[in-house]
């Protein structure tokens, strides 16, 4: 039984849903910062080349930010770009950039959604269901790089869909595109091959269906070629001139080891769905695009309606996929021709008549999901206007307030955020401006914090007055990290002075003695501050560990870690005052991070405050998106237990404990079994008793092992009739 629905009750819920579709993706994009955890520093080379353009008025072509010698020389491709972003930067700061993005974002999509709708006024309500539900399934798949990243690309993709627009439906506006061609060449000029496809594909199916006398769908007229053709020469319109043209094909092979997105495309990825993150339903998504084009282009030729124009867009986009993951968006971009037209083919072969049907399929991407996103986003969104564990803040704080200059070797990744954080007194090693340097100094920055020959090498060759390492590579650092081994090593000169949440920074003593003495770290080290067990370190030890990491709070308020273990310090120096300030400032300034959460968690603990403690451990739970850390379970276990809430802190104890793992303790199994036995439970809590005397066995703490016997001796007592 089909239900009917009325049209115009449908076409008003299909203007809302629009309405609501931008409103929702517009506050996202304007609160969500440009530089979150999920982003690199490349925004900031960007910002930091602006600045060069706006004080020298000379476009940044050198590596003037770097201490080798002799300076690099390159063809700044997207100089257009670091203008705009910087004089947003400087006019409006992070905020202005997130601003920026949301404006171009919604501008790309906003003529996406033209394009989809173009034709439909008159269609039936289903039919623009239809068109919609495709718009928002593009819509998802350009979303995550849009979001996440502020590059000249966004421009790019703006552009694409305008050209795009403008030869299908807009022709009178045939002018505007070698304006845009002037814009896209001076603020992204790398992607030139892109618009000379689209441009090109056209002026080709044309011409083919010339040569063979077939019938021309909305030919194009001679000053419509002419301006077409034209544009083909704004690439020379910028200060590279034709030196522009060889760019694209210049770069190293071997730059898609270490840059994750110039990685070839797998077909595999087409075989694989997985939900299990929003990485996986991302890919699902432009998959699916990209297969429904394919099938649009199969059924259009099958029906002798695939026109040529469409088939380059759609096998060109295809080609730059074999270029890198990165250009799956201008694949899905130029892939909408054909994916527009496939729609109309299938629409035109439905029923006219307006189902419930139909309503249900606009209604699940265009209300549901984009809540659903916003939400999910909403848990791990970072500080606004930029996460404070995403970039070596601390460490360019620190280094700014020695202000002594210098030369700073660096691991690329950060070297952006470096090179504009940093005083004009330092200059830094390199970024990832691929076009500025060779894979022979990536190599050295990837490899010479973790393999000693290298770095002896650089050492003689630099001579630099400081070193920054990832935390991450220390795990594996065995020459630098000198006060974590027996032994002594070969660059003593270089003691560790300063980290941050990302990286540890370290000082050349032969050239800096003062700074070695006052700041060396002796004990702070950060993969210890993880492990640390404050119910086993001395007083001494503490003592030592308090005023390094004072020191280091001193300077950078903002370090996560730092903050953890002093808020622990002043919760065993009875100073629950202190510890919640560094609580709520870790919040503040990490609000994706749980352990800001956990401490407020554990300070309301320390004030008997155990309905508070258990709002904030749980909220703990929340933001570890699905990582467990079990010392925050068990302080929601115990607070559950201190309000008297044994269904609760038995459920909780059961999740944070394994009854099988060998760390198991059998004080564990000892309280689950108390538990039980509150709860009437009770051939679990026998179970567990029994496990517990196992375990227990012939230990020193005859205590426990008295009450376990106790309980496990009323427990096989019969009850009296």
């Amino acid at each position: 039984m089909t239900i009917k629905i009325e049209s115009g009750l449908l076409v008003l819920f299909l203007k809302f849903s629009l309405f609501f579709f931008f409103i929702v993706f517009g506050t996202l994009f304007v609160t969500w910062p440009p530089i979150s955890d999920l982003s690199d520093s490349d925004l900031f080379f960007h910002i930091n080349g602006g600045k060069y353009l706006f004080e020298n008025f000379t476009i940044p072509d050198s590596s003037f930010f770097s201490f080798i010698l002799p300076e690099i020389s390159w063809g700044n491709y997207y100089w257009l770009f670091q203008g705009i972003v910087y004089w947003v930067y400087k006019t409006t700061g992070f905020q202005g950039i997130a601003l920026l993005r949301a404006f171009v974002f919604l501008l790309t999509i906003g003529v996406v959604q033209l394009f989809f709708l173009e034709g439909y006024s008159k269609r039936s309500p289903q039919d623009r269901c239809i068109a919609i539900a495709c718009f928002c399934l593009v819509v998802f798949s350009i979303y995550p790089r849009a979001l996440t990243l502020v590059r000249p690309q966004m421009f790019s993709y703006f552009f694409i869909i305008i050209f795009l627009y403008i030869i299908e439906y807009k022709r009178t506006f045939f002018w505007v595109l070698p304006i845009c061609s002037i814009l896209w060449a001076n603020i992204h000029g790398m992607e030139y091959p892109v618009w000379f496809l689209i441009v090109g594909a056209i002026l080709a199916e044309q011409m083919i269906l010339g040569v063979f006398k077939k019938t021309r769908l909305n030919p194009l007229s001679k000053t419509q070629r002419s301006i077409l053709i034209s544009i083909f020469y704004c690439l020379f319109l910028t200060p590279l001139g034709i030196e522009l043209f060889k760019l694209p094909f210049s770069h190293s092979p071997f730059f898609n080891q270490i840059i994750g997105e110039m990685m070839p495309f797998s077909m595999i990825r087409f075989f694989t769905i997985s939900f299990s993150t929003l990485n996986g339903f991302w890919s699902f998504v432009q998959n699916l695009v990209i297969l429904i084009s394919l099938a649009s282009v199969l059924i259009l030729f099958t029906r002798k309606k695939l026109r040529i124009y469409h088939l380059f867009l759609f096998s060109g986009g295809l080609l730059l996929l074999l270029k890198g993951q990165r250009f799956i968006y201008e694949a899905i971009l130029l892939s909408i021709p054909v994916l527009k037209t496939g729609v109309d083919e299938f629409c035109s072969q439905q029923k006219k008549s307006s189902t419930a049907k139909s309503f249900g399929i606009l209604f699940f991407p265009l209300i549901v999901l984009p809540v659903v996103i916003f939400f999910s986003h909403s848990n791990m969104r970072p500080a606004f206007p930029i996460s404070f564990t995403s970039v070596p803040t601390g460490i360019v704080t620190f280094l700014n307030h020695l202000n002594v200059g210098g030369r700073v070797f660096n691991y690329h990744n950060d070297g952006g955020y470096y090179q504009m954080g940093l005083s004009p007194k330092y200059k830094i090693f390199l970024d990832l401006e691929l076009s500025i340097f060779s894979e022979t100094d990536l190599f050295i920055s990837s490899n010479a914090l973790t393999n000693q020959e290298i770095f002896d090498q650089f050492i003689k060759k630099y001579d630099p007055d400081f070193v920054t390492a990832p935390l991450n590579l220390l795990v594996y650092n065995k020459f630098l990290l000198k006060n974590t081994e027996t032994k002594p090593n070969d660059f003593e000169q270089f003691v560790p002075v300063f980290f941050d949440d990302k990286e540890m920074l370290y000082v050349n003593k032969l050239h800096f003695p003062e700074i070695a003495n006052n700041y060396e770290i002796k004990k702070a080290f950060p993969k210890k501050l993880v492990d640390l067990d404050y119910d086993l370190i001395s007083k001494e030890e503490r003592q030592a560990l308090s005023l390094e990491l004072e020191k280091i709070n001193k300077i950078y308020p903002k370090g996560l870690s730092v903050s953890f273990v002093l808020c622990n310090f002043a919760l065993q120096k009875k100073q629950p005052d202190r510890a919640m300030e560094f609580a709520k400032n870790a919040i503040l300034d990490h609000p994706a991070a749980y352990l800001g959460y956990s401490m407020k968690g554990q300070t309301f603990m320390a004030l008997d405050a155990y309905q508070n403690a258990i709002v904030f451990f749980k909220k703990a739970l929340k933001k570890q998106n699905g990582f467990m850390d079990k010392k925050v379970l068990n302080n929601l276990y115990q607070a559950y237990l201190k309000n008297n809430d044994h269904k609760n802190a038995y459920r909780i104890l059961k999740k944070t404990v394994n009854i099988f793992a060998h760390e198991t303790s059998p004080e564990d199994l000892y309280n689950l079994g108390v538990l039980a036995i509150i709860l009437k439970e009770g051939e679990k809590a026998d179970t567990y008793l029994e496990m517990a005397r196992l375990k227990s066995g012939k230990k020193e703490d005859m205590g426990l092992n008295q009450k376990i016997d106790e309980l496990i001796k009323l427990r096989n007592q019969p009850l009296d009739n």
